[in-house]
Formats: C-alpha cells, sequence, structure tokens
C-alpha cells in the first residue's frame, strides 16, 4: 500500500512539476494481549457469564492506543458486546445506536470479578 501511494503521489507531482513527500506517521502500535492474561480471563469471563456467551474476536484494524499501556506492562483488552437483537442492532457511532443497558452490569462485573481473581492469583 505505502509503495503504491508513494508511486501515484511521485507521478501526480511529476505530472504537475512540483515536489511531493510522503510521511506514513505511525500513531499507535497494534494492540497484543498477554496471552497468559487473555487465558486467565476467558476462564473469569466463562465463570460469570458461561462459555457460550465468551468469543474471541478476530483481529481489527480499528485504532486504539492501549498499546501504549502494554508496552509498560502484561495485559489485556477485552470489549464487553453492548447489542441485542431487538433495539440495540446499529453499530457504535451509527445516529440509531443504541446501548442494550444490561451490557454495563454485565461488563462492570466481568472487570470487578477479572480484578479480584488477578489480586488472588498474582498477588504484589
Amino acid at each position: 500500500m505505502k509503495e503504491a501511494l508513494s508511486r501515484i503521489v511521485q507521478s501526480i507531482s511529476k505530472a504537475y512539476r512540483v515536489q511531493a513527500h510522503l510521511e506514513f506517521p505511525v500513531q499507535t502500535l497494534p494492540v497484543v494481549n498477554t496471552g497468559s492474561h487473555v487465558d486467565f480471563a476467558r476462564k473469569t469471563m466463562e465463570r460469570l457469564v458461561g462459555p457460550d456467551w465468551v468469543e474471541e474476536q478476530p483481529p481489527s484494524t480499528g485504532s486504539e492506543d492501549f498499546s501504549f499501556f502494554l508496552e509498560k506492562a502484561p495485559g489485556l483488552y477485552l470489549q464487553v458486546g453492548a447489542g441485542n437483537d431487538t433495539n440495540a442492532i446499529y453499530p457504535h457511532h451509527h445516529p440509531k445506536f443504541d446501548i442494550d443497558e444490561d451490557s454495563l452490569e454485565i461488563g462492570t462485573a466481568l472487570y470487578c470479578q477479572y480484578a479480584v481473581d488477578f489480586i488472588e492469583n498474582f498477588p504484589l
């Protein structure tokens, strides 16, 4: 992709007899969860909501700066679904987005239980 864009920019600039410079700054790095933390969190989640409600998502190209935290310490980034089949059917950033408020209780319970389990299994 970078080579193709560079070639296009150079061709257009040459056609207009100008100079062009193309940069690809790295804004954020990919989020790569720590495997042991993923396994540990999966057990907590499955215990709270059951294994049928826990699923691994494919890698995403979404932008997220959590990678900077993971440079400093092991950890994981996870998402709690906030949709349902009746009224919360639109994706985030859609004008008709509506959150299933039951997900707030589930998400809070997951994060709290993970913290308790982590402290009990990995004391400082």
